[in-house]
């Protein structure tokens, strides 16, 4: 660009408002990253908001890209609508006034879920297997993008003690090469699949793998990553090591992705489920060093479920 167009430019802006605002917005943006190494892209989208530079969707559209969280959600709120999430399990799924042990749903016509699923959605409740395979089946996902029930890498020995499983993912690539085949029959050759899966460590703690054909690249995703991972001075991590054991014949990069660390004991699994949304549909999960509330996640998870029962997506389950 030269001189005398970089001048045109400036004059078009200085006669435009919005612009000058816009511009002195990102200015204040940018000084919080010299000073503070991070922007607040929350004040950002709500600036922008605010001072109407944006429409309501696009300022939904600047929350999802740059994966920026919304407003907090109270601890009372969420345990409200799991509460009624529970009552509408029972009366519009079950036909019944409250849910008992042994009542079971089935989502899309899928797995037999227990109802009582539902109840680890209030907050601080730990996500188990079960509730993890179940929210990730209410997702929207692409045709290419296919998610498994967790994988755990740890059993009980003898001495009631967790010992690790010997080729723990050995079951999860007998499934991708499933996949693949179906893949084959109704796409040919030229569709490339991504595969997600959580992993349960010692069945205290949910990450997630994704094996990515499309970019030929391998990503786990751990919300509670040691911090020689974060710094990338691990040379060999656990599961790097059990990714290179059963699918080192793809020849696929490995990383330990960046996302959101928790700062509590219990939102792993909900974490694992907010990143396989995101990643399913190619959006952002985040960096290291980003907050985000565990309370949200579960909110939009609840969300989920109810959207299933009411457009009939969530069944009675019959053996």
């Amino acid at each position: 660009m030269s001189g005398e167009q970089l001048d045109v430019m400036i004059r078009d802006i200085q006669k435009d408002p919005r612009r000058i605002l816009l511009l002195d917005i990102l200015g204040r943006q940018l000084e919080d990253l010299i000073a503070e190494k991070s922007p607040d892209l929350h004040e950002l989208c709500e600036t922008l908001r605010a001072e109407n530079l944006v429409l309501e969707e696009e300022c939904q559209v600047l929350h999802a890209i740059l994966c920026v969280d919304a407003d907090a959600v109270s601890k009372a709120t969420l345990n409200a609508a799991v509460e009624q999430l529970i009552k509408d399990v029972g009366a519009k799924v079950l036909g019944k006034r409250k849910i008992r042990e042994g009542n079971s749903v089935a989502i899309n016509n899928g797995v037999e879920l227990d109802s009582n699923i539902f109840r680890r959605l209030r907050e601080e409740d730990w996500f188990d297997a079960w509730t993890i395979v179940a929210a990730m089946q209410i997702s929207d996902k692409p045709f290419f993008v296919h998610h498994g029930y967790s994988v755990p890498l740890d059993e009980l020995g003898r001495n009631e003690r967790m010992k690790p499983v010997k080729r723990p993912l050995a079951g999860w690539a007998q499934k991708i090469i499933d996949f693949r085949k179906k893949a084959y029959e109704i796409y040919g050759d030229s569709t490339r699949l991504v595969y997600f899966c959580p992993l349960n460590h010692g069945n205290r703690h949910f990450t997630l793998l994704e094996i990515n054909e499309r970019e030929e690249v391998i990503r786990h995703y751990d919300s509670h990553a040691d911090q020689s991972v974060i710094h990338g001075t691990m040379k060999l991590t656990r599961v790097q090591k059990l990714v290179k054991e059963e699918f080192g014949d793809l020849k696929f990069t490995f990383r330990e992705a960046p996302t959101p660390q928790q700062n509590d004991s219990w939102s792993c699994g909900v974490r694992v489920v907010w990143n396989f949304r995101r990643l399913a549909n190619n959006l952002p999960v985040g960096d290291w060093n980003m907050t985000l509330s565990p309370e949200r996640m579960k909110m939009e998870i609840v969300e989920g479920f109810a959207a299933c029962i009411e457009n009939g997506a969530m069944k009675r389950y019959r053996e």
